[in-house]
């Protein structure tokens, strides 16, 4: 699900405010940054892990309601990203990570420019700039088991690295466990922390895959057979 939000925010490359505001209630234009995040939100029908608002403010109380606000620079793709511009201490803009190129990020973002010649547009920023306000990461559902020939099961298993926490990485722990890989003394404590990484690493490797220390869907996939 994180790779199409993404493809789907790449689409929209070059789209006026429009069919983001109208999408909102809104026939005339409005700061319209967190109307194109939740248009890509409501078009992938997972406004239950991406919050619909209009207001970066109001959705970031959304998201820490949800438990998937950070502050720390550990930003990843998928990521929802604030920004705030003016230091005033709240967010005022907004967009979607595309990529991580160590510190660079690639973020999509609606109303980037200045009216009227504001987009959908890219922006380069660097991850430790005092402009970025925080971020929220949807927990993205990465798994889809096929039950049957006409029947699918989607299992909600989010992306996951080093810094989270939660009962998912505890049902991360448990299957690395069982497959004997010590995750630490604190065992299954639902914290992603240096020995859940490197279990999680060296499993990777044997299993053929790319050994990065992020739980995707590759390695749900493994985990699961």
């Amino acid at each position: 699900m994180k790779n199409k939000i993404i493809a789907l925010a790449i689409e929209q490359l070059g789209n006026n405010y429009i069919k983001y505001c109208n999408d909102m209630g809104y026939s005339y234009r409005i700061e319209w940054c967190v109307c194109f995040i939740s248009w890509l939100a409501k078009k992938l029908d997972i406004t239950n892990i991406i919050p619909v608002d209009i207001s970066c403010n109001s959705q970031i109380k959304k998201f820490k309601a949800l438990g998937v606000w950070h502050t720390d620079s550990n930003i990843q793709s998928g990521d929802i990203l604030y920004y705030d511009w003016d230091s005033s201490g709240d967010a005022d803009h907004v967009g979607i990570v595309e990529k991580v190129n160590g510190m660079s990020l690639t973020v999509i973002e609606g109303n980037n420019g200045n009216f009227p010649n504001d987009r959908v547009r890219r922006r380069e920023i660097n991850s430790a700039s005092s402009l970025i306000f925080g971020y929220a990461r949807p927990e993205y559902p990465s798994v889809t088991f096929r039950k049957s020939s006409n029947n699918t099961i989607n299992v909600f298993l989010p992306t996951l690295c080093k810094g989270d926490s939660g009962n998912s990485v505890k049902i991360l722990q448990a299957f690395l466990i069982a497959y004997e890989y010590s995750t630490g003394t604190s065992g299954i404590d639902g914290e992603f922390g240096f020995d859940t990484e490197s279990a999680v690493k060296q499993f990777q490797k044997n299993s053929g895959i790319s050994a990065d220390g992020i739980v995707g869907e590759n390695t749900w996939s493994e985990l699961l057979k």
